[in-house]
C-alpha cells in the first residue's frame, strides 16, 4: 500500500536526493555531508571544528570525523592554532580549492533535477514551503 502522507513524500524525496546527490559526488571522492563544510571554509579557512559545528548545527563527534576523512582524502588540512594549542583551525588544501566548481556544478545539477518541470512560481512557492517546513522542524 503507497503512503502519500506529507511524512512519507518527505521521506522519499529525502532518498531519492541522498542518493542521487551520493552518487554523483562519490565521483569527486566526497560524501553527502561534506559540500556544506567546504563551503564555509571557501567563505572562510582557518575555522576552528567547533565553529563548523555550530555553522552546520552538528554535533563535535561528527564534525571531527568529517574533517578526518576530508583529511585523509586530501581536501583539508588541520592547524594547531599557535595562540591557543589546544585548537585547531582547518584549512583547504590545493585539492579542497580546485574541487570548488565541480561541487557548485553538482549541487546545480541536482537542483535543476529536482525542479526539472516547474515553473518559476512553483519554485519559488516551493522554496517558500521548504523554509517553512524547515522553520517549523526547528523551533
Amino acid at each position: 500500500m503507497k503512503d502519500d502522507s506529507v511524512f512519507h513524500l518527505i521521506v522519499g524525496v529525502c532518498r531519492a536526493h541522498y542518493k542521487r546527490t551520493h552518487d554523483l559526488l562519490s565521483a569527486l571522492d566526497l560524501y553527502r555531508g561534506q559540500p556544506p563544510l567546504l563551503h564555509l571554509l571557501w567563505e572562510e579557512e582557518g575555522r576552528t571544528q567547533k565553529e563548523l559545528g555550530e555553522e552546520l548545527n552538528s554535533e563535535p563527534g561528527t564534525i571531527a570525523k568529517m574533517v578526518s576523512r576530508m583529511q585523509q582524502r586530501g581536501f583539508v588540512a588541520k592547524e594547531v592554532d599557535e595562540e591557543d594549542r589546544r585548537v585547531s583551525r582547518i584549512y583547504l588544501t590545493d585539492r579542497g580549492k580546485q574541487i570548488r566548481q565541480k561541487v557548485i556544478e553538482i549541487e546545480n545539477e541536482i537542483e535543476e533535477i529536482c525542479l526539472r518541470g516547474f515553473t518559476a512560481e512553483e519554485r519559488a512557492l516551493l522554496r517558500r514551503f521548504l523554509l517553512a517546513i524547515r522553520e517549523n522542524l526547528t523551533e
